[in-house]
């Protein structure tokens, strides 16, 4: 009775201890995560934080001769299409956690 008391323990932490390394592993992706993105002519580069915050923008020379509201769109889709980035990339790591919380 106590053995199997005892396996029943370490099996119980054994699962915890798995679980808590799966939710550090998938913090750290996490934390790791960033997306970036070009605009089709390359004029615009964005990247954004794992949150999708703007953390980088980089403008090409041709950039200067773009009108003002063609430039200013640029700058949002690209900086749009790094947030999708970012969102697809937190998907995968959240979808591996569930899938390793789930064994």
């Amino acid at each position: 009775m106590l053995d199997e008391l005892a396996r029943t323990c370490d099996d119980v932490l054994a699962r915890a201890r798995s679980r808590a390394d799966a939710l550090s592993e998938a913090g750290e992706a996490l934390a790791a995560v960033c997306g970036e993105a070009r605009s089709p002519d390359g004029d615009v580069r964005a990247t954004v934080d794992g949150g999708g915050r703007l953390v980088a923008l980089a403008l090409d020379e041709r950039a200067s001769g773009l009108p003002v509201e063609r430039l200013a769109a640029l700058i949002v889709e690209t900086v749009q299409a790094a947030v999708r980035e970012v969102s697809a990339q937190r998907l995968a790591v959240l979808g591996d956690l569930v899938a390793d919380l789930g064994r």
